[in-house]
């Protein structure tokens, strides 16, 4: 017998390894797009770039950057939803979290209205201001462009 959990941490590590699938929560604070979905493989914009996290995933955390999370259930479906920022986290037994800041399922962005503020705040970087108002409307023009990419299919 070992130390006190190890039996716990053994049996979690042998699912792990054994499990052919990822078990996938996407979701805000209020709402969940996806609760503990079983599902083929999950991508992540990081910053790091876009993780694909499949079964046996070695066990990760990361910092989301704006861009597409794609969920691809066990029939090969994708769904695709655009997230603004977050975390996400890929556990030992074989689940996956992704705790995002906003999500838009990618049919819901107004790509018109996603134009309009990147404009917005192209301007207000080129006016000046405060060291704070440059930085909001740099993090305003990442998530525009991330949006406008996401309704074309690019990455």
């Amino acid at each position: 017998m070992g130390a006190p959990g190890t039996d716990q941490c053994v049996l979690a590590l042998s699912n792990y390894r054994v499990c052919g699938t990822v078990q996938c929560t996407v979701r805000l604070a209020s709402l969940a797009f996806f609760s503990g979905t079983v599902v083929k493989q999950v991508d992540v914009p990081t910053l790091a770039g876009v993780v694909g996290v499949l079964a046996k995933h070695v066990p990760t955390i990361g910092v989301l950057k704006p861009g597409v999370v794609q969920v691809i259930d066990l029939d090969g479906n994708a769904t695709k939803l655009f997230v603004s920022s977050g975390t996400f986290s890929m556990n030992i037994d074989g689940t996956c979290q992704v705790l995002a800041e906003e999500v838009l399922p990618i049919e819901d962005i107004d790509e018109t209205l996603a134009r309009q503020e990147l404009e917005t705040a192209q301007r207000r970087i080129q006016e000046g201001g405060s060291e704070v108002d440059k930085a909001e409307a740099a993090i305003t023009i990442e998530v525009c462009e991330a949006l406008i990419k996401a309704v074309h299919g690019q990455a």
